[in-house]
C-alpha cells in the first residue's frame, strides 16, 4: 500500500510542478507577447516619422542637390569701385565698393566702419534712416 500512496504524492507533485511550470512559462509568453506588441508599436511610430520627414523633404527637394556651375557670364548692372580709385571728387557720392569689414563702431545713429581691400583701406558711414 505505500507503494500506491507513493505514487499518488509523485502524481499530484508532477501536478503541481507541471501547473506551476505552464503558469510561469504562460507569464513568459505574455511578457515576450508585450514586448513584441511595444516594439511593433515603436517601429510603426519610427517609419510615421520617417514619412513624415521624407514628405517634407519631397517639398523643398529641388532647392537641395547638385548646384550649376556659376561662371559669372551675366552682366552685372552695379559698377563697382575699387578702393585705390576713389578720389576727393567721390566725396559724398554714392560708390559700390567690394571689401571686408576690418573694425566697427557705433556712436548713437551712425556706425562708422573701416573696410579694406588688400593693403587699402577707407571708412564709410551708415546712418539710421
Amino acid at each position: 500500500m505505500s507503494d500506491p500512496g507513493k505514487s499518488n504524492t509523485a502524481a499530484s507533485q508532477e501536478d503541481v510542478s507541471g501547473n506551476v511550470a505552464s503558469k510561469s512559462a504562460e507569464k513568459k509568453q505574455t511578457k515576450q507577447n508585450e514586448k513584441e506588441a511595444r516594439k511593433a508599436a515603436r517601429l510603426a511610430e519610427e517609419n510615421a516619422r520617417a514619412a513624415e520627414k521624407a514628405a517634407q523633404l519631397a517639398k523643398y527637394a529641388d532647392l537641395f542637390g547638385a548646384a550649376p556651375l556659376l561662371q559669372s557670364t551675366t552682366y552685372c548692372s552695379k559698377k563697382f569701385s575699387e578702393i585705390y580709385a576713389l578720389t576727393k571728387e567721390h566725396v559724398g557720392k554714392t560708390v559700390t565698393v567690394r571689401a571686408r569689414v576690418d573694425t566697427t563702431r557705433k556712436k548713437g545713429k551712425l556706425a562708422f566702419m573701416v573696410l579694406r581691400d588688400g593693403t587699402d583701406s577707407i571708412q564709410a558711414m551708415a546712418a539710421v534712416a
